[in-house]
């Protein structure tokens, strides 16, 4: 198993990208999918039309949210694997640490640029147009 790290920086409030982060219907919008998302601890969420789902397991807004990761083309995991975004101000944005733990090696460099291209990057790009 591996441990994904990516930082990244969004030129709005931390408290509109965490709205990104579990809004349903912004991450229908800027995924381009359907998606459900339980704004609390022990929340269930999915996304992609029911790819990847999973579980709040921390929610702390606008600061931090962590879920489990549980797409559906991955086997079964003994660990659960768990994406971290935590939020800060910087420079009048937002700076991003993002963390994925207990990534299958096989799915470690698809999951990695998915992460940069598709996730935090759609993010990004659909704030930064002026959601």
């Amino acid at each position: 198993m591996k441990t994904i790290k990516q930082t990244h920086v969004i030129h709005v409030s931390p408290k509109r990208v965490f709205e990104a982060l579990t809004n349903p219907k912004d991450i229908e919008t800027w995924s381009g999918s359907g998606a459900k998302f339980e704004t609390k601890e022990g929340g269930k969420y999915s996304m992609w039309d029911n790819w990847v789902k999973g579980e709040v397991l921390e929610i702390d807004p606008p600061e931090k949210l962590a879920q489990t990761w549980e797409p559906s083309d991955w086997e079964p995991q003994k660990e659960q694997s768990v994406a971290t975004f935590t939020l800060h101000e910087k420079g009048g944005g937002t700076e991003i640490e993002f963390e994925h733990t207990n990534v299958p090696e096989e799915h470690y460099k698809s999951t990695s640029e998915g992460w940069r291209d598709y996730y935090l990057g759609a993010i990004k790009e659909y704030l930064e147009k002026g959601s």
